[in-house]
């Protein structure tokens, strides 16, 4: 195996755990969402015209008997379904961990300048790769301390579907395996060693 591949292999092999991480941050924060659903619910009445009033024609119910050939159409409809979600549920965790690891890297490039100028310090490519990583780092912090605060935050809703303690332990927990996930990550970086500049 010549040293490119092993190199290759190497970055596979941390990255996996990051993209772990990300998708365990996309669930915080899809759980973070789901607690303030009541106040999302109200927001959309508000906003919302209100309906017209329709009235309701109660049609006869009608009893058809099963052919053949209906019920092999909906078996076939059923392992359609069946097989999409199969798809959806194994190619979700992937999907999920690409689009984190290119918003966090995108926003990290846009505000690597800005952060030298306002340490005033010159933009250049080499100080630029020295500083995106630390600014990756603080957004994975802060990916998995924000769901957190929000959860907190949600036992002042006043209509609150989930319990509060219970909304707190899934939310703590989710972000317990964000950050073995991340700190899994970097640490094998460093000991295998991966360049920061390549982590997702």
């Amino acid at each position: 195996m010549d040293k490119r591949k092993k190199i290759n292999l190497k970055k596979i092999a941390v990255n996996l755990f990051g993209a772990i991480g990300y998708f365990f941050c996309s669930l915080q924060w899809f759980w973070a969402t789901a607690l303030y659903l009541s106040v999302i619910q109200n927001f959309v009445v508000f906003i919302s015209p209100e309906p017209s009033k329709k009235v309701n024609i109660s049609s006869p119910a009608v009893y058809l008997n099963p052919n053949p050939l209906t019920t092999a159409l909906s078996v076939i409809i059923l392992i359609i379904v069946v097989m999409f979600t199969l798809y959806i549920t194994l190619k979700l965790p992937s999907t999920l961990a690409k689009t984190s690891k290119n918003i966090v890297h995108e926003t990290a490039e846009k505000i690597a300048p800005i952060t030298l100028k306002l340490q005033h310090k010159k933009d250049t490519k080499k100080m630029r790769l020295q500083l995106t990583p630390r600014i990756i780092l603080i957004m994975k912090i802060l990916l998995i301390l924000v769901p957190i605060l929000l959860a907190f935050m949600s036992q002042f809703i006043q209509k609150q579907s989930i319990d509060f303690f219970i909304a707190m332990y899934v939310s703590l927990g989710l972000a317990c395996l964000s950050l073995i996930f991340f700190a899994i990550q970097y640490s094998l970086a460093r000991f295998l060693p991966v360049k920061y500049q390549e982590l997702w």
